[in-house]
């Protein structure tokens, strides 16, 4: 817990006023004195020009410091005070511009016209004002723009207080409203402006007041005789990038109409014609699209995106990457920036702004064709130029799009025209037109128009790519998963010509062998992606498929080898029991019997996330013995465990759920065991465990019910034994759900698709084992219509094919009227196959990741002027007394600030991208008052005479947060009111929203995410 939790309210309080003071006292004070206490305090040598300096300066503090000491309690501040200090850093950072605008200069200068009220007057002038006052006496030869002469001890200082000042001001606050800092940094930034950016954006603003003191702003000549050079105003773009975060925006106010325009065409000004390289025109790029995103405003975020788009395809300068074959590409950036724009503002799927998304597709759709139409019209090659480039920054951009889109009707020419650069020259092209189409086809419902057209220029870019020195094995993966996924037809047809093409290769003999390996590892490698998404098309050419794995095998290729056998696992799903695939297993399991090593135990994992548990219990049972540490070993061995108990399962059904409970108990402890030195370490893993644990033990308890109910010929009735037996077991295995739904929301942003798959396919046999019992031999005890919403599970898991089988077969024609003993016969016979079928096993078992905590600080918005409750009656109630705690009337309103970061961690971790946090809160009633604090002749239940029902936990609807570059974020929560009087927690949680619309929970560990709040009748507000 930081320092600064552990202090009450009231200490916090203390010290901002303090440090309002102190940065109160500071504005009257020299550059010159400020540049000694900088350059004193961080052990820097001095100016020797300037020997006598003043002894009291040697207990004072810089500027930067207090600043940065001012950012950390922030969050505590109310929003006059912020606004404050936000006038305190515009007057220091004039300071450092303009070395007449403080100190005794400016007061000498000042006090012939204000003798009374001088300090208030010199606070009270706004920006323009303040430059009018000071400038005139400050002349505009002093300094030269382009060979700026700064002392070595000035240029310390004013760094200093960029970096370490001012930036954590921004850092740790959103900006406030006076908008007179923005103004400066613009000005910083570029003196002269080029404002064809903002011409649209401003036009519907000309009679604003705030618009109005803008353009003079951006006219005046002030900034030309700031003493800076290049580095200062590159840094300034950088510090703007990374720190600035906007206060949401709704109405032309001065921050939208006056000082967002002026920024916006500084960064412009800078990134066309001030920048020196296209590294730092990018940076400014970057921090124009950032600030365009946080307004929210649709005009400002359109023109910014025409803007970046406009310059994509009217650069004509020849790449210097040649071919993007070095890291960083100038076009390439463009296109993650368009691409970022357009993810920043529309956030979610569902939540998109459905008019930028349309147009922006329209604008890009019509660049594409631009750029392809000579090439097109012509019948040639696609030329290997810079053009590649922004073929991929217009694919970019348009895949980013095809996360918000909603109707697919208007884009079949644009896919049609995307599929064709699928036979593109340039790899990386093929790269991202492959991605682009993955991820359309999987929100498209009908793809059947699109599937020959893709299986010819998925055939024609192969036959190309095989004549190629240099070939990607993972250039067509993504689209190839997704387009078998989607249609068996294609499936069967792609891996026909796969099979087709090797054998044709095999019948001619090659004389550079190391080329063939490379097609044998190519070929193999989209055989597997062909046949794990789609099993049954993978089990009709499972001969073809065997003869090639033979003859890898027998050449020592251990590479192609891996992806046929990866093939030939997969269609072990194409079953629903073990015993229809016999042929299959016999020869893979000599194969893993002769395995070693880590493609073993990777051909072990894939095993178990097909269902295989036979052979992965092989291969892990003889690397137990090849194990060298013993962390190694306990993690084989409870793999083994695993694979032994669900093996165990699927042969023998139910009768076999005592000895796969003691194996899966000995791998759980064995996977506690390796999480000893780190509580962090393997959640998932152990969770995951007892999840299967408390599955097995339902579903043993739900056949001995069965079982009683079939020799006793009746249903269970209530108030006995079997009907409370059976109420427990139908809330359990909704709970179940619900525990898988849980873990789902906590894990899975940082797993795959398929270990998403697998979570939610468990939440919907639970749902349905559940919903099926009730029908069956529970009408009478509840309604399974409570859960009948919620995931529907993975189509191609055997399990929920068993499910719909069994529905669709018998289960929906057997009611209330068919005789008990029938019905419970049959709800036995669904366990057992369900027992004997294997479980979706999520891949990210086998990935261990630790997942760092982000940090979320909730505390109350320091306007409120209520007391908090004492110390001693949170003690009572076993209450940490240094947490926030209000006291207040029954129905007032409450606001929380809520503010913390995200590590870089989870950014780089999360296998859906975000742009979006939500806060969740819930308020629950955890104390009554004391007999003291109620009123005679009313009790808990009645204010005002009305009575008010009493609620155990309210719910705080989810508040939607941006945050910085730097990853923090600040927000205020409107906290629904509470009538029921008593002490109540509020309690947050963090997460975020994924493109997807995908809500997902982050882990948060400190205490410091709850508030207390004591609701009386007989409270006299007290000021703090």
């Amino acid at each position: 817990m930081c320092n600064e939790v552990l202090e009450t309210i009231h200490q916090k309080r203390k010290k901002i006023t303090d440090l309002l003071d102190e940065a109160k006292l500071a504005c009257d004070r020299a550059l010159f004195q400020e540049v000694y206490i900088w350059n004193v305090a961080a052990g820097e040598p001095t100016s020797k020009k300037r020997k006598s300096v003043p002894i009291e300066l040697k207990s004072q503090r810089s500027w930067t410091t207090i600043l940065s000491d001012i950012a950390r309690l922030s969050h505590f501040m109310k929003i006059i005070e912020q606004e404050l200090i936000s006038k305190y850093a515009t007057i220091y950072l004039l300071g450092f511009l303009n070395p007449n605008s403080t100190g005794c200069n400016f007061f000498t200068l000042r006090s012939m016209t204000l003798k009374d009220g001088l300090v208030d007057a010199f606070f009270e002038l706004d920006l323009e004002e303040r430059l009018e006052d000071t400038s005139r006496y400050f002349s505009a030869n002093e300094f030269d723009q382009i060979n700026v002469c700064i002392d070595g001890p000035r240029e310390r200082a004013f760094n200093g207080f960029l970096r370490f000042g001012l930036a954590a001001l921004w850092r740790e606050s959103v900006a406030s409203n006076t908008t007179d800092i923005l103004h400066l940094v613009a000005m910083v930034i570029a003196p002269q402006l080029d404002t064809s950016l903002i011409g649209n954006i401003v036009a519907p603003w000309e009679d604003i007041p705030a618009w109005i003191k803008a353009s003079r702003l951006m006219g005046c000549l002030y900034p030309h005789s700031f003493p800076l050079h290049y580095t200062h105003r590159l840094l300034t773009v950088k510090l703007v990038f990374e720190n600035l975060l906007l206060p949401e925006i709704n109405t032309p106010n001065a921050m939208l109409a006056g000082a967002v325009p002026h920024l916006l065409a500084a960064l412009y000004t800078f990134a066309r014609h001030m920048a020196r390289t296209s590294e730092d025109a990018h940076l400014a790029h970057q921090a124009l699209v950032q600030i365009s995103t946080q307004t929210g405003q649709e005009l400002i975020v359109r023109e910014v995106f025409y803007n970046l788009l406009s310059q994509t395809i009217e650069d004509k300068n020849q790449c210097k990457c040649r071919g993007c074959k070095v890291d960083w590409c100038p076009h390439a950036a463009r296109g993650k920036l368009l691409q970022q724009c357009i993810i920043s503002f529309n956030g979610s799927r569902h939540y998109a702004d459905g008019t930028f998304t349309e147009q922006a597709l329209i604008a890009l759709k019509a660049s594409l064709e631009e750029l392809l139409s000579p090439w097109r019209e012509e019948a040639e090659e696609f030329p290997h130029s810079n053009s590649a480039c922004i073929l991929r920054t217009l694919l970019y951009a348009i895949e980013a799009l095809f996360h918000f889109l909603l109707d697919f009707e208007h884009v079949t020419g644009l896919l049609e025209l995307i599929i064709q650069l699928l036979h593109h020259s340039d790899s990386r092209v093929r790269i991202a037109s492959s991605s682009l189409l993955s991820l359309a086809f999987s929100h498209i419902q009908s793809t059947d128009i699109y599937m020959n057209s893709m299986l010819e220029n998925i055939k024609a870019a192969i036959e190309t790519v095989l004549l190629q020195p240099k070939i990607n094995i993972k250039e067509f993966q993504s689209v190839v998963s997704v387009a078998a996924r989607k249609s068996t037809t294609f499936a069967i047809s792609f891996l026909s010509f796969l099979i087709e093409s090797r054998q044709e290769k095999l019948r001619w003999k090659s004389n550079d062998e190391k080329k063939d390996i490379i097609i044998a590892n190519f070929i193999s490698y989209l055989i597997a992606s062909g046949a794990m998404p789609n099993p049954r098309a993978a089990y009709k050419k499972v001969r073809a498929i065997q003869s090639l794995f033979k003859f890898e095998s027998k050449r020592n290729n251990s590479a192609a080898a891996s992806n046929l056998i990866a093939a030939l696992l997969s269609t072990r799903k194409a079953f629903i029991f073990q015993k229809q695939c016999k042929e299959v297993i016999g020869l893979v399991r000599y194969f893993a019997s002769e395995s070693v090593g880590w493609r073993a135990y990777q051909m072990a994992c894939h095993a178990m996330c097909t269902g295989n548990f036979e052979i992965a219990e092989i291969i892990y049972t003889k690397l137990t013995f090849q194990t060298s540490t013993q962390r190694s070993f306990l993690w084989i061995s409870s793999l083994s465990k695993i694979a032994e108990a669900e093996k165990t399962l699927n042969q023998n059904g139910p009768k076999s759920i005592p000895f796969a409970t003691t194996s899966l108990q000995a791998a759980v402890s064995y996977v506690e065991t390796l999480s000893l030195q780190d509580e962090d370490f393997m959640v998932f893993q152990i969770e995951f465990l007892r999840l299967r644990l408390d599955f097995l033990d339902l579903t043993a308890a739900l056949r001995l019910i069965c079982r009683e109910t079939r020799l006793s010929g009746t249903v269970p009735k209530n108030s006995t034994r079997v009907g409370l037996h059976l109420v427990n077991n139908l809330k359990c295995w909704g709970a179940l759900a619900n525990r898988y739904f849980s873990l789902y929301r906590r894990h899975g942003l940082f797993l795959c698709m398929q270990s998403r798959t697998t979570l939610r396919t468990m939440n919907s046999i639970c749902r349905h084992l559940r919903n099926t019992s009730i029908k069956l031999i529970g009408e009478t005890f509840m309604s399974k219509n409570e859960q009948a919403m919620g995931p529907k599970g993975d189509e191609i898991q055997p399990i929920i094919r068993l499910q719909k089988e069994v529905q669709n077969s018998f289960l929906s024609n057997l009611d209330k009227f068919v005789e008990p003993a029938v019905r419970t016969t049959a709800l036995g016979e669904l366990l057992e196959g369900i027992c004997r079928t294997p479980i979706p096993f999520p891949r990210g078992f086998v990935h261990t990741i630790k997942i760092q905590p982000t940090k979320l600080y909730v505390s109350l918005e320091p306007s409120h002027k209520y007391t908090s409750i004492p110390k001693e009656e949170l003690q009572t109630i076993d209450i940490d007394p240094v947490s926030d705690s209000v006291t207040i009337y029954a129905g007032a309103e409450l606001t929380v600030c809520a503010s913390g970061s995200i590590p870089e961690a989870i950014i780089k971790r999360a296998h859906s991208a975000f742009s979006r946090l939500l806060i969740w809160g819930n308020i629950e009633h955890i104390s009554l008052l004391r007999n003291s604090d109620l009123e005679e002749g009313r009790d808990d239940g009645h204010i005002e005479g009305q009575h008010i029902p009493f609620e155990k936990k309210k719910s705080v609807p989810a508040m939607e947060v941006h945050m910085s570059q730097s990853r923090k974020f600040t927000t205020h929560i409107e906290l629904p009111s509470i009538k029921t009087v008593g002490i109540h927690r509020v309690n947050f949680k963090l997460g975020c929203r994924d493109l997807a619309c995908g809500e997902w929970e982050l882990l948060n560990t400190n205490s410091s995410n709850a508030i207390f709040i004591k609701v009386s009748r007989r409270l006299e507000p007290k000021e703090w």
